[in-house]
């Protein structure tokens, strides 16, 4: 299921027994789910954008393309392992290297470009858009180096992968504003749909090991600290004053 190779051995197992009839696709139907949500996500913006309700800078087209790449780059991976082809799974990970870096650069000049396109008021949300935008900027190289250093230790690569992915969803479900919040603050009411989009892994984990595994909790500790570091700063006035000085000092 991964971006990357491994030993043809490994591919085979889910940590306790070989994979057959469900559980051998668990991964792909896993990754055509995420797919479906970034596609939920982020379609009623480009369908404002061409209405021309909602302005979408060009290099936001070029991120958003790289990271679609990537979602599909991590279905085909997932099915090439299920259909047992790794020899191409391998030859076609090999794109990761290029595009996981290209994707980081955009989602950096992305994340620039709205905040200096003119001279925003202190108090503005984008501030705050801009944590979460820093927190996938710091997270993202992180899986993905992981993940690369991993790659002939499926059971640690395949779980650090899908998180790379998860995080990539994270602005897709925060466009969801339709979602039910259950009254929470507004930087936990969308949190709280990645860690359900966690649940299938988990249950995963469960079902093949009997236990979560050692890397699927170290990310999940990861991930769970980033978003309270995000819920501290968020919409805090000092957090503002200082996003707003640097954004200045950068236009």
């Amino acid at each position: 299921m991964t971006i990357s190779g491994s030993h043809s051995n490994e591919f085979n197992t889910t940590g306790q027994g070989s994979r057959t009839g469900f559980m051998r696709y668990y991964f792909l139907i896993l990754g055509i789910l995420y797919i479906v949500v970034a596609f939920v996500g982020f379609t009623p913006s480009y369908q404002a954008h061409f209405a021309g309700q909602y302005h979408i800078f060009p290099i936001a087209h070029i991120h958003g393309a790289l990271m679609a790449i990537l979602l599909l780059l991590f279905v085909s991976q997932t099915y090439l392992v299920a259909s047992n082809n790794i020899q191409f799974h391998r030859k076609l990970g090999m794109a990761s290297l290029v595009i996981a870096p290209l994707a980081w650069i955009s989602m950096l000049l992305a994340t620039r470009r709205p905040l200096v396109a003119e001279i925003l008021p202190i108090d503005h949300f984008l501030f705050d858009v801009l944590l979460v935008q820093l927190m996938l900027i710091i997270l993202f190289p992180f899986f993905f180096i992981w993940g690369m250093l991993s790659r002939r230790k499926i059971q640690i690569h395949k779980r650090v992968m899908v998180f790379l992915i998860l995080i990539i969803l994270q602005v897709a479900i925060d466009r969801m504003r339709w979602l039910p919040s259950f009254h929470l603050p507004k930087h936990f009411g969308s949190d709280i749909y990645v860690y359900l989009l966690l649940l299938p892994l988990l249950i995963f984990d469960l079902i093949t090991l009997r236990h979560i595994h050692k890397t699927t909790l170290i990310c999940l500790t990861i991930l769970i600290a980033a978003h309270f570091g995000v819920s501290i700063l968020f919409e805090s006035p000092g957090w503002h004053k200082f996003a707003f000085d640097i954004t200045n000092s950068i236009r």
